[in-house]
């Protein structure tokens, strides 16, 4: 059974990189929602910060390793708990109706705008979830965490439910889905700013340590879109599909990955397909999104060469 404790064991993680702030100026106007001392702080830019220590899972979550197990012969009734006992997943009760409730929100809103394809508990856990935490191990206390092209939330939202210990924000250029992602995280209580913006734009004023994405671009197009914003965050951290291997090909005869670490820091077995076999709904105007399908799902780190060595 895959349980989530939220507590981070003391000495495994780096420690907290030294950072000072200045406020943002003409950018202030791209944040919405309300504010809060620990909200304010996603505003600032980040002018210094020592590397992070990278990739020690936090001793507070269990390795995800033991998911799938002990799934057979169970309800088959679509519920969430029921859902999370067929995938290996045990939350506390707090962080279990938190992750619930967030489902529910994205689905009421799915009723207007086309935000996501998994609409059961099995899809949102076996799909979504299981990405989520797939991340959670990957991010260290106190980091600076961009969610590129949230679309839906996933995975910034629940990844600022599974690691209150880390400061996420959220990037949506599509006012609407913008707008519907700041009733979200005021809904759940989160102090989680949404941007309204491209990423590109966020960072010509902010820093952060590290940026996630799912289902928004092709392996290709984020190693262009890199290039030029090094200065403004440490690492990429992509959640791919099957499809990744031949995306790397791709970027491979474009020369793209000349300049660029690429690790491979998880793979896992995805959960059921969605009923096409798709993924979410891109974000859009964002081509080549990762189509997933049945098999492995993997979390890419892209980082400048020899960043981390």
């Amino acid at each position: 059974m895959f349980t989530v404790l939220v507590g981070i064991a003391d000495g495994c993680l780096a420690a907290r990189p030294s950072i000072s702030f200045a406020w943002p100026s003409e950018r202030e106007g791209l944040i919405l929602g309300r504010r809060s001392s620990r909200y304010a702080s996603h505003h600032r830019r980040i002018q210094q910060s020592t590397p992070t220590r990278p990739f020690r899972l936090p001793g507070g979550l269990v390795s995800p390793a033991s998911m799938n197990e002990n799934t057979e012969n169970l309800d088959s009734e679509d519920s969430f708990e029921a859902a999370l006992q067929r995938h290996g997943m045990e939350f506390d009760a707090p962080l279990a109706e938190s992750l619930r409730q967030y489902a529910e929100l994205m689905w009421r809103y799915n009723e207007q705008l086309n935000l996501t394809r998994h609409t059961t508990w099995d899809l949102f856990v076996g799909r979504d979830l299981r990405d989520c935490l797939q991340l959670a191990h990957l991010i260290q206390p106190d980091e600076v965490v961009l969610d590129l092209g949230s679309g839906n939330g996933v995975p910034g939202i629940p990844l600022a439910i599974l690691r209150p210990d880390v400061e996420v924000s959220l990037a949506e250029s599509v006012g609407k889905r913008a707008k519907v992602l700041d009733e979200m995280v005021t809904e759940l209580n989160l102090a989680v700013p949404v941007y309204a913006a491209r990423g590109e734009q966020l960072l010509e004023d902010f820093r952060f340590t590290t940026i996630v994405s799912r289902a928004v671009g092709s392996l290709l197009k984020f190693c262009r879109w890199v290039e030029p914003h090094w200065s403004s965050f440490d690492r990429l951290l992509l959640v791919k599909g099957p499809r990744w291997v031949e995306e790397r090909g791709e970027a491979r005869h474009h020369g793209a990955l000349k300049d660029v670490d690429l690790r491979v820091l998880a793979s896992y077995p995805l959960g059921p397909p969605a009923l096409d076999g798709g993924d979410d709904e891109t974000p859009e105007g964002d081509e080549g999104a990762d189509d997933a399908g049945p098999g492995q799902g993997v979390v890419l780190q892209l980082s400048r060469k020899g960043r981390f060595e």
